[in-house]
């Protein structure tokens, strides 16, 4: 039975190596099929932008050529010839309100803001993601190398029996414990491929999620034990990189000026002309005119004078001035967000500083430990279990030093996103983190 169970924890060990075939995925390409995926799915950019054209279009001056045909035109030849015209309109008609082009515009500054919240989510959730995959991936290996180097030992265990170097408990207690140790194993085989699907999720990419693999990526810091910068300095740089800081602060005073500009009164320009046979006088009726034959002209510019206030224009000056003030406060909600979203990650980017020190130290303590447990144990100073106990330390550390650097990576990313500094250079990145 044991043989057995040998035999299928053996097929375990090869899946991670099926999947190795596959090209590792980096963060910056999961970054951008998980953004990808999330604008896809996300219309209202679009629906907003498409609005505003419309309006826009509908807002600009038109041109027309109207022919004109009599309806008993075609009742004899002469007529016909009478009743052939032909007009030309300019005009705005169908023309939007200042009120609708203003709201428009706000629709687009909204889903712009949308659309970018939506983007620093994604990317956020993608990293988290993205390294909890990474930090299951390396656990696994690390389990899968312990597992192959215990069973290794089988057979060396049974020499040491048949020499009576060690008992038959301790010979048993070698087998459960390597029971243990792959049953840990196949845990967290399972506990990587959640994280994988998780992550294939995230990417659009579920067809897939079995074999996906991440690779390892470095990310510079300051080093252990330095502080990082203050949080003033951190929110000018989301400031000055963050793009819904530069939506707002550029759009509300494009709004306030646009919303200024009135509608133009001249509602149509429209003239009309048409060249008739035989003509011999004009008349003011272009019917009678038709009829009789000549040439006629008309030029008519239509005018809208309000002999009354209703209050419109001052109700619309109103409610831009309110938006507008909708907008300034949301800039002021924005940034003690910003701010209370930095003062926190700050702190954490910190602890996960202090905890890869720590863990750094506990894995080099636990491999002296270990090699001194092994000298004692060889040259007869000490029990043969003491030194398992010391292999399942070391190991038990590796796992804490491989979780403590993927947070780490975790948080210190995170906090590059909340800065607007993911896609900026290194040296901009170190100016920024750097004290």
């Amino acid at each position: 039975m044991t043989k057995t169970l040998f035999a299928l924890l053996g097929c375990c060990c090869l899946l991670p190596a099926a999947s190795s075939a596959l090209r590792p995925l980096s963060l910056s390409e999961a970054l951008r099929l998980a953004v990808a995926r999330a604008k896809a799915d996300d219309a209202r950019g679009e629906v907003a932008a498409s609005q505003l054209r419309l309006l826009e279009a509908n807002n600009k001056w038109k041109v027309e050529l109207r022919p004109s045909l009599g309806m008993f035109a075609f009742s004899n030849p002469a007529v016909l010839a009478a009743n052939i015209g032909s007009g030309l309109l300019m005009g705005r008609r169908n023309a939007p309100s200042t009120i609708a082009m203003a709201g428009a515009r706000f629709d687009v500054l909204a889903a712009d803001l949308a659309a970018e919240r939506l983007r620093i989510r994604t990317e956020i959730e993608t990293s988290r993601a993205f390294f909890d995959l990474l930090e299951k991936q390396q656990i696994a290996r690390q389990m899968q190398q312990a597992v192959s180097s215990r069973q290794e030992r089988v057979k060396d265990m049974e020499r040491m029996l048949n020499v009576s170097r060690v008992t038959a408990v301790d010979q048993i207690n070698f087998q459960q414990e390597l029971l243990d140790l792959q049953q840990q194993m196949v845990d967290m085989e399972m506990q990587r491929r959640l994280a994988s699907v998780q992550l294939a999720s995230l990417l659009g990419r579920l067809e897939s999620a079995e074999e996906l693999e991440v690779e390892d990526v470095a990310i510079k810091t300051v080093g252990f034990g330095a502080t990082l910068p203050p949080v003033e300095k951190l929110f000018t740089s989301a400031m000055v990189f963050r793009r819904e800081s530069q939506l707002l602060n550029g759009r509300i005073d494009d709004l306030r000026q646009k919303a200024g500009m009135h509608k133009v009164t001249v509602e149509s320009v429209s003239g009309g002309y048409s060249y008739l046979a035989n003509s011999t006088a004009g008349v003011a009726n272009a019917a009678k005119s038709n009829l009789l034959g000549g040439n006629n002209g008309q030029g008519v510019i239509n005018l809208s004078i309000p002999l009354r206030n209703t209050g419109e224009k001052a109700a619309e000056k109103e409610l831009l001035a309110a938006r507008i003030h909708a907008l300034e406060l949301e800039s002021k909600v924005m940034e003690n967000e910003l701010r209370s979203e930095l003062l926190s990650m700050r702190g954490v980017v910190q602890a996960s500083l202090e905890r890869m020190e720590l863990a750094n130290q506990r894995l080099e303590l636990s491999k002296r430990r270990k090699n001194m447990v092994r000298v004692r144990a060889d040259n007869g100073l000490g029990g043969f279990a003491a030194a398992t106990s010391a292999e399942e330390a070391e190991l038990r550390a590796q796992a804490a030093l491989v979780q403590a650097a993927c947070a780490r990576k975790t948080s210190l990313f995170t906090l590059m996103v909340i800065c607007g500094l993911q896609d900026q250079t290194e040296e901009v990145q170190s100016q920024v983190l750097g004290n």
